[in-house]
């Protein structure tokens, strides 16, 4: 049995493959299969877009974002970002879904992780390496959102925690640290938001 490859594909497109079997002088008759739908992968290899709803993404590699201070774009709702313990030079940002998770990894950016319009999702086992802005960024009515065991060390200026948009959200660091700069107007947390909970 040989591995058939075939680039000419797009991302939902519906196939059916036939095959059949010969060995040059008689062949079988033809094998249709099942209805074969063309999805993305879910290995991680390189900062990208994560776009398949319902999808285990697993991260295989440090990874580096090039273009920007963001590695991965979470798109899709009800997803997993499982971080293996690899280094991501880049933030993890999530707009506008819900019910999805990012865990095990150790980010090393401007930002660690920011949600916008991201609901009823978690985190945990983060840690957010010379954050030189905000570790961690919930903003744009973000709720119901749960950080656990994680850590934040500040680089040269920037804030740990840092919610001005949604509500009740909540944070446990697990009896790991939030390691500032002690300067002024940079906060371990800052909160301008309703039941947030530390």
């Amino acid at each position: 049995i040989a591995n058939v490859t075939y680039t000419n594909l797009s991302i939902g497109e519906n196939w059916n493959c036939r095959a059949r079997a010969g060995d040059g002088t008689d062949n079988s008759s033809w094998n249709t299969s099942s209805n074969v739908t063309i999805s993305e992968g879910t290995d991680i290899v390189s900062c990208m877009n994560l776009t398949l709803a319902g999808a285990t993404y697993t991260v295989r590699n440090s990874l580096t974002a090039t273009s920007s201070d963001t590695c991965l774009n979470i798109l899709a709702s009800n997803l997993t970002v499982e971080g293996a313990g690899y280094e991501m030079n880049g933030s993890i940002n999530a707009t506008g879904v819900r019910n999805v998770s990012a865990r095990n990894t150790v980010i090393d950016p401007a930002y660690c992780l920011r949600l916008k319009e991201t609901n009823d999702s978690t985190f945990t086992n983060l840690t957010c390496a010379n954050v030189s802005n905000r570790g961690i960024w919930v903003t744009q009515d973000s709720n119901r959102n749960s950080f656990t065991n994680f850590s934040i060390t500040i680089g040269s200026a920037g804030h740990g925690l840092y919610v001005d948009g949604g509500a009740n959200n909540s944070f446990d660091c697990s009896g790991r640290a939030i390691t500032g700069r002690n300067t002024s107007s940079h906060y371990g947390f800052y909160s301008t938001e309703s039941n947030t909970t530390l």
